[in-house]
């Protein structure tokens, strides 16, 4: 019986962890402060979704020490980043990272908190600075909208979707190009790709779910396809498995040594 080598044995992969900056409840409830303080957490029905894939990690900041670890970054109605942020996150996508960014001009998510309370999430998106810069503009939905477009029949990664009032994407760069009516963009930045989709709605799964439908396929199709092309993450050895395989190497070293000092 041969002993297998390191070499022979298939590494376990896991899943690929994704960040996520958003203003939005996806990892906590609305109006439960004890909540907040607590170990339990109530996310949201697309970051559980999401989490069927991925591994699902939430940001704070977009700094290079909470990006270092990620290849994935997902962007949802944040707050306004500041300008150290915006140049992080653009030298982090051209080096090779990956984006998608879910921006709405006219959010209509229900939330407990009034309009201008810091604890919501913006009624606008704020990361107009970032898209100037990638030479793409978004417009609110308008007098110019159809009249299914506005009711909320869309369509993203060509499946049909649920929202409200989303907005439209225009360009003048040639890294990037149109997709679903412009609901969506995909652009090259450098080494790195951003997909960036004009609304955030679409995201609040639970009220999809009341209604009887679903945007997840969608949704969970956009990442996957971001994530499409990037080699599989392998799960680090813990510090057992590592004695363990210097231990088995050292046997198949000793074993190997005695049968050349036996002779044949």
């Amino acid at each position: 019986m041969t002993a297998c080598s390191p070499s022979d044995q298939s590494e376990p992969q896991v899943k690929e962890p994704i960040a996520v900056l958003s203003a939005l409840p996806l990892f906590w409830a609305e109006g439960d402060p004890e909540l907040a303080f607590s170990q339990e957490t109530q996310t949201a029905p697309i970051i559980d979704a999401l989490r069927r894939r991925f591994d699902v990690q939430p940001i704070d900041l977009v700094t290079l020490k909470n990006l270092k670890s990620f290849r994935l970054l997902m962007l949802a109605q944040p707050t306004a980043l500041s300008p150290q942020e915006l140049v992080v996150l653009d030298e982090w996508v051209l080096a090779g990272g990956r984006v998608v960014i879910f921006a709405d001009p006219q959010l209509e998510w229900p939330s407990l908190y009034g309009l201008g309370d810091p604890r919501r999430a913006p009624p606008v998106t704020l990361l107009d600075p970032l898209f100037t810069h990638w030479k793409v503009t978004m417009t609110a939905a308008g007098a110019d909208t159809h009249e299914h477009e506005a009711a909320g029949e869309n369509h993203l990664m060509g499946e049909a979707i649920s929202t409200n009032a989303p907005g439209r994407w225009t360009t003048q760069s040639n890294a990037c190009e149109l997709a679903d009516d412009g609901l969506r963009a995909s652009c090259r930045i450098g080494k790195g790709r951003a997909e960036l989709v004009a609304d955030a709605d679409l995201l609040d799964e639970a009220s999809r779910l009341e209604e009887g439908g679903s945007n997840a396929g969608a949704i969970l199709a956009l990442v996957e396809s971001l994530a499409k092309g990037l080699p599989p993450v392998v799960a680090q050895p813990n510090q057992d498995q590592k004695k363990n395989k210097r231990e088995l190497v050292g046997r198949d070293d000793s074993n190997l040594r005695e049968k050349e000092a036996s002779g044949p």
